[in-house]
């Protein structure tokens, strides 16, 4: 459907079944859409700048600002307007679009930015940004995500230290309430946000700024040979090695890990090898994308799909 003007058409717009040309926007080289049920917003990427539209603010209750679309207001958009820009009002350029449900992200000259709802909590710890004191923050236009180091103490209270901007990022995948980069020479895999079902990959209740995923919980053993990422809801998986075998982890409820079990209690907190029937790790993938109940993956050069988890 058209709520809030998500499909980039103006206010008064219905739903379509056919393809429709958002109005005011050329020279898109990506776009990312906003897939969560909650989330009512798109965004694409032109030489000219970053360009968000739809809901602003939190679907469940319209008085509540969220900031998604990053032009410096609440103000929703039904089609492109105003471009995303940084506190000095400029538009930013860049690349790497995600999107969850209340907030944006983008991958700017190396550095990994962020808009929107930013949930500063350490059980739920959503959408990390950058330099937030603790509460719950709206982020109306970019902030950076930060590494190690930002200034929170043992009782998760802000200490005022806003830490080292997290640099050398060449990819990221947003999920539903977590974030994970990978850094260039680097190829472990970051990720921060909340941890439910274990889909930051570590052994926290959440995270404020990356931390690496782990194989070995107890031994903190990192995983390594990751080479792209994807995101969903509940879980995170990433293309390992040459061969590109993908591994996953975190939620397991519908079978969502390709693991051949299925059910809470079969979620994994490190990540597990997806497996077809006959127990061969699934190689050669190019491409995933997950819901909350299932995902697909592209293969062999795109001759075949695959897809698991509910029906």
């Amino acid at each position: 459907d058209n709520t809030k003007g998500k499909l980039g058409l103006g206010f008064a717009a219905g739903a379509r079944p056919t393809p429709s040309k958002v109005l005011n926007l050329a020279g898109a080289t990506e776009v990312a859409v906003n897939r969560d049920p909650d989330g009512s917003h798109a965004c694409a990427s032109t030489p000219e700048g970053i360009w968000c539209w739809g809901a602003n603010f939190d679907r469940g209750a319209w008085t509540h600002p969220q900031g998604e679309l990053g032009i410096g207001t609440s103000h929703t958009q039904p089609y492109p307007i105003h471009p995303v820009v940084d506190e000095d009002g400029d538009p930013i350029l860049g690349t790497g679009l995600s999107l969850a449900t209340y907030s944006s992200s983008a991958i700017v000259n190396g550095e990994a930015w962020r808009w929107g709802y930013s949930l500063w909590n350490k059980s739920s710890g959503c959408y990390m940004s950058a330099n937030a004191p603790g509460g719950t923050t709206k982020y109306a236009q970019p902030a950076h995500l930060v590494g190690a180091g930002a200034g929170l103490d043992d009782n998760d209270v802000f200490t005022g230290d806003e830490g080292p901007v997290l640099d050398g990022v060449t990819q990221q995948a947003m999920g539903g309430c977590h974030v994970c980069v990978l850094r260039e020479g680097d190829d472990r895999v970051w990720c921060n946000g909340s941890n439910y079902y274990g889909k930051l990959g570590s052994d926290n209740s959440g995270a404020h700024y990356p931390v690496e995923v782990l194989t070995d919980l107890d031994a903190g053993t990192p995983f390594t040979g990751a080479t792209a990422l994807a995101a969903g809801p509940g879980q995170t998986c990433a293309l390992v090695g040459d061969d590109d075998a993908l591994w996953c982890w975190g939620f397991n409820k519908s079978g969502n890990l390709a693991t051949g079990e299925s059910g809470h209690d079969q979620s994994s907190p490190v990540p597990q090898p997806a497996q077809l029937e006959n127990q061969e790790i699934l190689s050669g993938v190019s491409h995933v994308s997950m819901s909350d109940y299932n995902t697909c993956a592209i293969s062999a050069g795109g001759d075949q799909l695959w897809c698991w988890g509910s029906d």
